[in-house]
């Protein structure tokens, strides 16, 4: 194996680690103190989110992660990142898109993944009998390749 693919295998690893530790509740707490609750700030956040959590944003989202007070926006920060992550087109950009999940799952492991989760498995599972029923043949079909 190359260098560089023993360095992207460490920074793997230690990012599910991160992640594990995140979820078992042993992650370190975020102090909330000295964070920002600009409410222009926060929203700002959200809409940079749903546009796009691609490498071209990921370096500004992770720093406002951390420097944000995003306790109140969690339920709105869900459908902007999943949102955002349809939005990722090259290998590139899901892995700053991960990233960012990841910093999101370390500050609020139990609101923001459980619910991400939920909203990724929604937009996963097939529409219902009746939308199904509703839809043209020709839209049936996108659906279906759009999954």
């Amino acid at each position: 194996m190359d260098e560089s693919t023993l360095k992207r295998r460490e920074r793997l690893q230690a990012m599910q680690r991160a992640n594990l530790d995140s979820w078992c509740g042993r992650a370190p707490k975020v102090d909330s103190t000295g964070l920002d609750t600009n409410m222009k700030k926060n929203t700002g956040f959200i809409k940079k989110c749903k546009a796009s959590m691609g490498q071209d944003s990921a370096a500004q989202l992770l720093r406002e992660v951390n420097l944000l007070k995003l306790d109140k926006y969690v339920s709105e920060i869900v459908p902007a990142a999943a949102e955002g992550l349809l939005r990722c087109k090259t290998s590139s950009d899901f892995q700053a898109a991960v990233d960012v999940i990841t910093a999101l799952h370390a500050r609020f492991p139990i609101q923001f993944t459980a619910s991400l989760i939920r909203v990724l498995l929604k937009s996963l599972s097939p529409p219902g009998v009746a939308a199904l029923a509703a839809m043209s043949t020709e839209q049936r079909e996108r659906e279906e390749q759009g999954r």
